[in-house]
């Protein structure tokens, strides 16, 4: 019996869902283009087929039954096309974006510890403490909400940069 010939490609950990895609549609895709005799798993680091919630190798291994190298490396070369478009996908937000949204989690963190304090404020009796708080609270969610304005801006140039004028992603 002749061992089916495999190679096993990397994956980055972000891009395996992509990979995968929603209920499997993708990896399906890309079995259906590899054709019957191949073979196109996500697997573990002990060879195990894995799901993409179980993600801590990303190892995907692409095998052909027999010994047709000129299928394996057609699979390959799909297989390999997948992984680079998924890893694209991931730079949704950009340097820019990216900085804001995280920007404006901090000032979402920072509001909720103020109503928090707030809250304890006003039930330890500290009225005017709580006041005080309170009004930081709204603060931190004023620049949270403008930061993700921002943010929201900077995606949509970053998405579009270099796209025609109607296009838009």
């Amino acid at each position: 019996i002749l061992e089916p010939l495999f190679r096993d490609l990397l994956c980055p950990n972000d891009a395996v869902g992509a990979l995968i895609g929603d209920d499997g549609t993708n990896i399906k895709e890309l079995q259906r283009a590899c054709g019957e005799a191949a073979s196109v798993d996500i697997m573990d680091g002990k060879g195990k087929q894995r799901n993409k919630h179980d993600a801590k190798n990303t190892t995907v291994r692409v095998s052909v039954a027999g010994r047709d190298k000129k299928e394996l490396s057609r699979c390959i070369r799909l297989v390999e096309a997948e992984i680079k478009e998924a890893v694209a996908g991931l730079d949704y937000m950009g340097d820019e974006g990216r900085k804001l949204r995280a920007e404006a989690s901090a000032q979402a963190h920072k509001r909720t510890v103020m109503y928090e304090r707030s809250h304890q404020a006003y039930e330890s009796g500290d009225k005017a403490g709580a006041r005080k708080l309170s009004d930081a609270a709204k603060v931190a969610g004023e620049k949270m909400r403008a930061l993700n304005k921002k943010a929201s801006e900077a995606i949509f140039r970053h998405r579009n940069h270099g796209k025609p004028d109607l296009f838009i992603d």
